[in-house]
């Protein structure tokens, strides 16, 4: 009986030390861009503190995306909101968004920040159609076309 109950210890201290290895998330890098292409809604602008703070809500654009993976790029939609203090060019900015990549895509929401008027950002997103069950999870950076993304692709079934 004690050689059964120090196998059946044993067991259990291997499995627990098993556990972290199976839980570990597959997941793929990536970096790519968006690239602007149209404003189709401005949303709506107004400004307080007397005329110091933009604010955005709703404005809707549409960029291409490109990418050294398969699961990043196709066609975007983003939609931006954003408070600016137009005296420093410091504010917040959020939104959504939702891409196109074959018969599937992504949905997801991102935040950032304006510092001297150039933003930042993380975002995340998980998958729809044939890319149901993938997430992912990015940094976002201004450019002059639009901007740079890089983060990871989790895998179905691992995140």
């Amino acid at each position: 009986m004690r050689k059964t109950t120090s196998i059946v210890g044993i067991l259990f201290v291997l499995l627990a030390l098993a556990m972290p290895a199976a839980a570990k998330t597959d997941r793929i890098p990536f970096s790519g861009q968006d690239t602007f292409v149209e404003q189709t809604d401005p949303g709506r602008v107004w400004f307080s503190d007397h005329g110091r703070i933009m604010h955005v809500r709703g404005s809707v654009s549409t960029y291409t995306s490109t990418s050294d993976s398969i699961y990043f790029g196709g066609d975007a939609v983003i939609v931006v909101n954003y408070n600016l203090d137009t005296s420093t060019g410091n504010g917040q900015l959020w939104g959504t968004s939702h891409s196109t990549i074959g018969d599937g895509g992504f949905d997801g929401t991102w935040v950032g920040k304006f510092t001297a008027f150039v933003w930042e950002g993380k975002g995340q997103t998980k998958g729809y159609g044939d890319m149901a069950g993938y997430q992912q999870r990015f940094t976002l950076q201004a450019a002059s076309y639009g901007d740079t993304a890089a983060g990871y692709t989790f895998l179905p079934g691992n995140n």
